[in-house]
């Protein structure tokens, strides 16, 4: 012959209001939730907790969603140290010869192998401080003379 097993059971509405205490063992089921607890013999309904078996294996992860917006732009930062100053350039080459007369006021010095006419202007306020000897020496006003390493022509 074969029996059968009923279990005690009510929706958990009713197990709360009525709050019985369940024998040492006897499970009860909630029908509406799919819980039961399993009595003391001495505890409350609302006291006893809910019955958890063991828990099963981890699952298959799930699919990666969709990547999210892009966030927005951050501060600037600080503005970095000057570098070094790069080093010169190559001299370019010399550009071709002027035409026509040059004027210099004042000190000037000619490059050995200029040709043409030599125009000095302002003489009269011109001497040379540091060469008392152009006049001292018998080098007349206009006269060409070598002094100092330089070619110099004596206006004072």
């Amino acid at each position: 012959m074969a029996y059968r097993i009923i279990l005690r059971r009510d929706g958990s509405a009713n197990w709360e209001s009525q709050n019985p205490v369940l024998l040492s063992g006897e499970p009860g089921y909630e029908t509406d939730t799919g819980k039961f607890k399993i009595g003391d013999g001495s505890s409350m309904w609302s006291d006893l907790d809910y019955y958890i078996g063991s828990t099963g294996g981890t699952g298959a992860t799930g699919l990666v969603g969709a990547t999210g917006a892009t966030g927005s732009v951050g501060a600037t930062g600080a503005i970095g140290v000057t570098g070094p100053t790069g080093a010169t350039g190559v001299t370019g080459p010399t550009g071709a010869a002027g035409t026509g007369p040059n004027t210099f006021y004042g000190n000037q010095t000619i490059v050995g192998g200029t040709t043409g006419t030599l125009i000095i202007s302002g003489y009269s306020v011109l001497n040379f401080p540091d060469d008392p000897s152009a006049a001292t020496g018998g080098i007349p006003l206009g006269g060409v003379y070598h002094n100092s390493g330089a070619l110099r022509i004596r206006i004072a």
